[in-house]
């Protein structure tokens, strides 16, 4: 029985030498990481907010991947069924990536 079609990586045409590839990651100068960040407000300071959001980006240097938010309602009892207009939450997520320095 040969097994030597089984070692071979799949979409290479090449044979399975045994031969490992080795990383220096005394050479390896930076790597890119994901991250989050969090920022929540009151939909009465929606202007604060995205000056928040602009100052984190020029100040941190950083590449954006996705922006998303939800604006969640908190419907007081005093304005009645009708008022759709309500305060509430603002809650944006931001996932960007960043260069560190290697160790």
């Amino acid at each position: 029985m040969r097994l030597r079609g089984l070692l071979t990586p799949l979409g290479s045409g090449n044979r399975y030498t045994g031969a490992s590839k080795r990383i220096d990651y005394q050479r390896v100068q930076h790597f890119i990481m994901q991250q989050i960040k969090i920022f929540k407000a009151v939909d009465s300071e929606i202007g604060d907010l995205e000056s928040q959001i602009n100052r984190f980006l020029r100040k941190n240097k950083v590449r954006v991947l996705s922006i998303s938010g939800n604006h969640s309602s908190s419907p007081s009892q005093s304005a009645g069924p009708m008022n759709t207009f309500s305060g509430g939450d603002v809650t944006i997520i931001l996932l960007f990536e960043i260069e560190e320095a290697g160790r």
